[in-house]
């Protein structure tokens, strides 16, 4: 009998040590899934806090950063959650262009006060630094000015001027200040305004085509110098009033140009993106009076922002060679086309792909059209996680 109860506690022992050890395992299953997911949600909300300050600029207080990272911990997280976590900014620099985030959040494990006998504490923690950093920006907008614009004419103003302002207010302080954005301007209808002062490049008048003679339309002859005879570009005095604007990185002056625009005429969007190419390509550096040094040739950003409400073209099979040409050249041209009014697949067809096509019904589309590129171009952001 003794025998008998001697096996009885040893097997009970042996039930409740394998018992013990099972839950410890499942402890460990839940416990480590637990802090996973903890973590997963703790780190997606860094990101999204690192993200959103930075794309609201530098000019941010500390109230402002804080602000950022407590709507986000909002977004993220349960009402328990919540007093669970804690997100704070810090900037590492004067001009706001470094930043830290960093986070933590308190969690219980699972099974601990009936395993140990009191409950374990743990804090999961996220940290991820942000630098801003930016090429040289070379940005051309293409404007269409033609005749059908005349009900839109202010509207355009208004938001090319806050696509100027926006790129102008993410300069970053202390990398190579005013050379950062420099910005040319382009209104077209069916000829584009060089002005009076490049008369010399026509064959008489300051109102001209995209290309230089009828038998002279080849893509390939886009951007050769107009060095007299057959390289002129036909000219006449009749077009539009607004005037092409070189590069320039004077923003008075820009938004001058802009306030200027007055509508007339007919729409042939060729014209305008012919001469925004020039107003880009390395081999016109030199060319541009206003600027000489300019256009770059390297450790540059180059963009084509075009927009329009029509869908005319002197020659559509250049604009589209055109198009592709200016992708695939070194340094590469990134383009962006904002239709206005209704679809324009050859506008479509000119960009990379459809997150660079903008489709506008009304103002408040033109405007967020014009917002979205500034923000995708202005600068780029890069995440380190500590």
């Amino acid at each position: 009998m003794n025998i008998t109860k001697q096996r009885g506690h040893i097997l009970s022992i042996s039930f409740f040590v394998a018992l013990f050890a099972l839950l410890s395992i499942t402890a460990f299953s839940m416990n480590t899934a637990w802090l996973a997911q903890e973590k997963l949600k703790l780190d997606q909300a860094i990101e999204a806090t690192t993200l959103a300050i930075g794309l609201a600029g530098d000019n941010l207080q500390d109230s402002d950063r804080q602000r950022i990272a407590d709507t986000y911990k909002n977004a993220f997280f349960t009402d328990e959650q919540r007093n669970r976590v804690s997100i704070r900014v810090t900037p590492l620099n004067n001009s706001g262009s470094e930043y830290q985030v960093v986070g933590d959040i308190a969690t219980e494990l699972f099974f601990q006060s009936s395993l140990r006998g009191n409950s374990a504490r743990i804090e999961v923690d996220s940290v991820v630094s942000a630098v801003k950093e930016r090429e040289r920006l070379e940005v051309a907008m293409v404007l269409d000015v033609s005749g059908s614009m005349s009900s839109r004419i202010g509207e355009l103003r208004s938001s090319a001027k806050n696509f100027v302002g926006t790129l102008f207010d993410s300069r970053i302080e202390g990398e190579q200040g005013d050379e950062q954005v420099y910005i040319s301007l382009v209104p077209f209808d069916h000829k584009v305004n060089i002005g009076n002062n490049r008369a010399g490049w026509t064959s008489g008048g300051h109102c001209v085509h995209a290309y230089r003679f009828e038998n002279n339309q080849a893509a390939q002859h886009i951007l050769d110098l107009p060095n007299g005879g057959s390289t002129l570009f036909k000219g006449s005095n009749d077009c539009n009033s607004s005037q092409l604007l070189p590069l320039s990185n004077d923003e008075i002056t820009i938004n001058n140009r802009l306030d200027a625009l007055v509508d007339s005429g007919f729409t042939e969007i060729d014209n305008g993106l012919a001469w925004a190419w020039r107003t880009l390509a390395p081999q016109w550096q030199g060319q541009w009076q206003e600027e000489p040094d300019r256009p770059l040739s390297e450790k540059v950003k180059k963009v084509v922002v075009i927009f329009t409400d029509g869908d005319g073209y002197a020659n559509d099979t250049v604009f589209n060679r055109m198009c592709l040409d200016m992708r695939q050249q070194t340094p590469a041209i990134e383009v962006f086309t904002i239709q206005f009014g209704f679809e324009n697949a050859t506008l479509r067809n000119c960009v990379i792909d459809a997150q660079h096509y903008y489709l506008a019904n009304d103002a408040q589309g033109l405007q967020q059209a014009f917002d979205d590129i500034a923000n995708r171009v202005g600068f780029t952001l890069k995440l380190k996680r500590s």
